[in-house]
């Protein structure tokens, strides 16, 4: 159930959750696959396609098994937050939110805070939310 399936450290879960397959995700967590293994080399993780690819079903299912909402990328500090702001998830960011996620993380490629890609961030956030309010 936890197997790497390729050498870029990719899971069943992992497939699922990129594929948007809410079914298999679900039978997955059931027989055991862990919520936070699959990260690719440059950290892209089951959450961060959930959340790419507005299925806020599957953030839900990941999270209540223990994936880490605030987890980053390796190459550049995408959060799945930011993932799903990038994306224009609006499903996907409410779940987050409502979830907990931290709109203050994220980096810009290298060590240095993006302080640039925070404000972005946040202003979509506030965009989204008063949309939907």
């Amino acid at each position: 159930i936890n197997c790497i399936t390729t050498n870029d450290g990719r899971t069943p879960l992992y497939q699922a959750a990129r594929c948007k397959s809410t079914n298999a995700v679900k039978v997955l967590l059931y027989r055991g696959a862990n919520a936070n293994l699959g990260r690719t080399s440059d950290g892209v993780t089951p959450l961060h396609w959930a959340a790419h690819k507005n299925s806020p079903e599957i953030i839900q299912l990941l999270v209540s098994k223990g994936a880490n909402i605030n987890c980053v990328t390796t190459d550049d500090g995408r959060t799945p937050l930011y993932q799903a702001t990038r994306s224009k998830s609006g499903n996907a960011i409410k779940m987050l939110q409502d979830l907990g996620a931290n709109a203050n993380l994220g980096k810009a490629r290298g060590s240095h805070r993006s302080s640039g890609r925070q404000k972005r961030t946040r202003t979509s956030l506030l965009n989204y939310a008063s949309i939907d309010a």
